[in-house]
């Protein structure tokens, strides 16, 4: 198998060297060509999501009302918010990192499942995405959620210039939903 055809995750952990715009074949068995994605359009994406502020509490020592970071409901809203994010740089990196080789596969096919795990609560999808006959729309549903594995993400965050870090953090996410 030359180089530009090499499995993605094998080719990244293995001895071979993997090329951006090589192609390369998915855990999903979908062979796609990964870009470099623009560090404005990730960093634009992750600033979409508002951090909370911490809630202010009366301190008696100082007698004066100060921001309370240890608040656990504030804590916990500021994790929800790192997700969120994490999730926003995700779907930027779906979207514009990785280019099909082959056309969306018919949507009778994957769609009525999204629909279907929609419905019993098991994914939270926008009903609006889920009736689009948008083929952007539907490209991006099928990349989410059909397309990409876990393994494939860490891969493509290496190829498209996003921290590690990142995709690491989406990956624990993406396992608790």
């Amino acid at each position: 198998m030359s180089e530009n055809k090499l499995r993605g995750v094998a080719a990244v952990r293995g001895k071979n060297k993997l090329n951006l715009n090589s192609e390369i074949v998915l855990g999903s068995g979908v062979k796609v060509k990964i870009i470099p994605v623009q560090a404005f359009l990730t960093q634009e994406a992750a600033s979409s999501i508002t951090m909370p502020k911490p809630p202010l509490w009366n301190n008696p020592d100082k007698g004066r009302t100060e921001p309370n970071p240890f608040d656990p409901d504030y804590l916990q809203a500021v994790e929800k918010a790192q997700e969120e994010q994490t999730q926003a740089i995700m779907d930027t990196i779906i979207m514009f990192g990785v280019q099909l080789v082959d056309p969306v596969p018919p949507t009778d096919g994957w769609l009525p499942q999204l629909r279907l795990m929609n419905k019993l609560g098991r994914i939270s999808i926008n009903s609006v995405l889920l009736d689009s006959q948008d083929p952007v729309e539907l490209e991006f549903l099928y990349k989410r959620y059909m397309l990409i594995t876990l393994e494939d993400m860490d891969v493509i965050a290496g190829l498209t210039n996003v921290r590690q870090e990142d995709i690491r953090a989406a990956d624990a996410n993406f396992q608790s939903t």
